[in-house]
């Protein structure tokens, strides 16, 4: 059983149960949420650990009255336990299935469990990475998935997004910036009318994560958007990350 802190988020507008260690929600997270765009419909959330975007997504768009419905898939069967209680906690039973499966699994499973071709109406994820300063103190099955990943599991992940998408609509992630070129090969024919915003920890710094958003099925052009930086060169955050993670601020596209 992992030892879970309660945590504020949004000057405790929300509270929200994780890991002590390892499978944490932090900027990514966050970013990913302030990304997503205001729809109806039908969204979809890829290894939603704690369900950390699902649920700061929410808190922001029911403010601006929308009411989307989220499945959030998550891999380990004690985060999704996690998530269950954040979902209650914060009141989004009623907007947030959860699904407890592998995305690795047969198409036949996933489709049994709800998961059909061309469903979703917006799909998003923070897919596991291989980070050799960081996986050394995660746990074992985070690890684990994350060595998957680095193996080709990559692929395997985006595709398994773009096949649950609706044609013509539209996809987001969060990764680091050293895979944006594998990202794109990926999505190559498969994901158009893709812009990028490249994240700098600080100015001085190379960016450390990219966001992507894309539309399944377009042929529209590659765009590279205007980049957010989250540290001012002395150190304190930026207005503008400061006002994504203490506030909710939405990233437009």
């Amino acid at each position: 059983m992992r030892i879970y802190t309660e945590d504020d988020f949004f000057g405790g507008k929300l509270k929200l149960r994780q890991p002590q260690k390892g499978y944490r929600a932090g900027s990514d997270a966050l970013l990913l949420a302030a990304a997503l765009p205001k729809i109806e419909g039908e969204m979809l959330e890829v290894g939603a650990g704690v369900c950390t975007p699902s649920i700061c997504y929410l808190s922001r768009v029911f403010e601006a009255g929308f009411t989307p419905k989220i499945t959030a898939v998550e891999l380990f069967e004690d985060i999704t336990q996690l998530a269950e209680h954040n979902i209650k906690q914060n009141g989004f039973n009623a907007q947030i299935k959860l699904l407890n499966i592998d995305i690795f699994d047969s198409a036949a499973s996933h489709e049994g469990a709800g998961l059909l071709p061309d469903s979703f109406d917006h799909i998003f994820s923070n897919p596991p990475f291989f980070d050799p300063t960081k996986n050394k103190t995660s746990s074992d099955d985070y690890k684990a998935l994350a060595h998957t990943i680095s193996q080709g599991g990559l692929e395997r992940w985006l595709v398994f997004m773009v096949r649950l998408l609706k044609n013509k609509s539209s996809l987001t992630i969060i990764y680091p910036m050293e895979q944006l070129y594998r990202v794109l090969k990926i999505l190559e024919n498969r994901v158009g009318d893709i812009s990028i915003i490249p994240i700098f920890s600080k100015p001085s710094a190379p960016a450390t994560r990219f966001l992507l958003q894309g539309k399944k099925g377009s042929r529209g052009p590659f765009k590279m958007q205007q980049s957010i930086t989250l540290r001012n060169a002395d150190g304190s955050v930026t207005k503008l990350a400061d006002a994504i993670f203490r506030d909710g601020e939405a990233i437009d596209f």
